[in-house]
């Protein structure tokens, strides 16, 4: 499959969303997210842990900004494929959670916060 982290956002987001990734099964997408991250970025250390995926840089200062979210889903209810609705760059998926412009099934969330190197 592969996953394009340089390309358009809301297709990336489709591409996540049909990963097949329910609670306690979220190993397949963690290897699509690890394999993305290696092979399309550099300057971070991947490390994987289960089915998590950290990819963090060591620039050597003493606060670091962390943005973090799961990969797991909820069941599979009759909503997949991802498919886009309406003209406004939405992306109705496996249920209504918003991402900026984009409502998607997979319940992205992801926080910021400062922590110590």
């Amino acid at each position: 499959m592969g996953l394009n982290l340089r390309g358009d956002p809301i297709a990336l987001t489709a591409a996540l969303v049909d990963i097949p990734s329910e609670s306690r099964h979220e190993a397949r997408i963690a290897d699509e997210v690890e394999a993305a991250l290696r092979e399309q970025t550099s300057g971070f250390d991947i490390v994987r842990h289960g089915n998590a995926v950290l990819a963090r840089t060591d620039l050597g200062r003493p606060t670091r900004v962390l943005l973090a979210g799961h990969l797991d889903t909820v069941p599979i209810a009759g909503n997949l494929p991802s498919r886009r609705a309406g003209d406004a760059g939405k992306c109705s998926t496996r249920s209504e959670r918003s991402l900026p412009s984009t409502s998607t099934g997979r319940s992205f969330s992801s926080q910021a916060s400062r922590v110590r190197s």
